[in-house]
């Protein structure tokens, strides 16, 4: 709404626009209110953390298909120890192989499981056979990064971001609030000014739209229909 405000009084191209210090004030306070709300309440999608994250994704994802990998290359040894831990841990790796379709959060977890039985016996002494200790703990290593990355972004989410969207919307908030109240009391002080009653009618236009989509918007939600249990 603030930034339809702006926009539309700055179309009235009244002279007092530039001629009235105070409202000149106002103005400029919204609009430079406008564009910080806006990048702290962004797409979280167009994050930057979000890149990180998706790196760090994408190396688990490589640690994990390594092991998968090197696990294969035992299965036609000629070495009777390497055959039999091979054979050992086949089975282990298909329980968990498709852990690599998970999305991020279940695979996290998903992750911890699998490393945990390759721990567990005799998938432990079969790893040790096998020679895939680095495998093993690159996957833990880059399970434990990912976690960390995610429960950071988290955290800075919501007490930072969360916090300073907060208080810039009170501030444009405040600011818009300003600007609408000068023009209302000016309108009244001056009502042979055709200006001021040409921008008191852009505010009330616009707060009357304003007001009227939050009642339609209120009005839909009420006739969406409660979930149930189909039991």
């Amino acid at each position: 709404m603030e930034r339809e405000t702006v926009v539309d009084i700055e179309a009235t191209a009244v002279e007092i626009l530039t001629a009235d210090a105070p409202l000149k004030k106002y103005v400029v306070d919204v609009k430079n209110g406008i564009d910080p709300l806006e990048a702290a309440t962004k797409n979280p999608r167009k994050d930057p953390k979000n890149k990180i994250i998706n790196e760090k994704d994408e190396r688990r994802d490589k640690a994990i298909s390594r092991f998968g990998r090197r696990l294969y290359y035992f299965e036609l040894s000629e070495d009777p120890d390497e055959r039999a831990a091979f054979e050992t841990l086949e089975p282990l790796w298909i329980q968990h192989r498709d852990i690599l379709s998970m999305n991020k959060k279940n695979q996290t977890g998903s992750t911890d499981n699998f490393i945990n039985d390759l721990k567990k016996e005799p998938f432990a002494s079969a790893v040790t056979t096998l020679t895939m200790s680095p495998e093993q703990n690159a996957i833990e290593e880059t399970n434990n990064d990912f976690r960390a990355s995610e429960s950071d972004k988290r955290s800075v989410k919501t007490t930072h971001e969360n916090v300073k969207a907060k208080d810039l919307r009170k501030t444009l908030e405040s600011a818009n609030n300003n600007l609408c109240e000068y023009v209302y009391v000016m309108a009244k002080a001056y009502p042979d000014n055709a200006q001021w009653n040409k921008l008191l009618t852009v505010i009330n236009v616009i707060r009357k739209r304003y007001s009227e989509l939050l009642v339609h918007r209120q009005a839909h939600s009420k006739k969406k229909p409660d979930k149930t249990d189909d039991k």
